[in-house]
């Protein structure tokens, strides 16, 4: 089995690879190059930055944890990974103020609110089909 890649050292090859100092990687993920500088050496990225780590760089988020690309196309179908707008890095804000509980509350209540869309969506389409 490979040993795992520390995801500073990902970053830092993926991001000379791209021709991106640190000072640009900064400006994209909207943090000081510091910052940049400790994800390079000690690979904790919060999670909020993902979306960007996807976007800027071209690669799953499986392999950015080393999950392999093969576990990102084993899930690709219940999950689609698209470069994300402002409205989502504001929900990612905003959830990952609140408390856990809460947190999972909100999961739970927009779980239900897609099934709901999704049964009220197959529904018209079976009586387009049908008419």
């Amino acid at each position: 089995m490979e040993k795992a890649i520390h995801m500073g050292v990902k970053l830092k090859e993926e991001a000379e690879r791209l021709g991106l100092k640190p000072k640009d990687l900064a400006e994209k993920f909207g943090v000081k190059p510091p910052s940049v500088y400790d994800w390079y050496e000690h690979g904790r990225i919060h999670k909020k930055h993902y979306p960007t780590l996807v976007t800027v760089f071209g690669r799953s988020i499986d392999w950015w944890l080393d999950l392999g690309e093969e576990g990102f196309v084993a899930r690709e179908e219940s999950i689609s990974y698209h470069s994300p707008d402002p409205r989502h890095h504001v929900l990612l804000d905003l959830f990952d103020g609140l408390p856990t509980k809460e947190q999972d509350e909100l999961i739970r209540t927009l779980t239900e609110k897609k099934h709901h869309y999704d049964s009220v969506i197959e529904e018209l389409l079976s009586r387009r089909n049908a008419a």
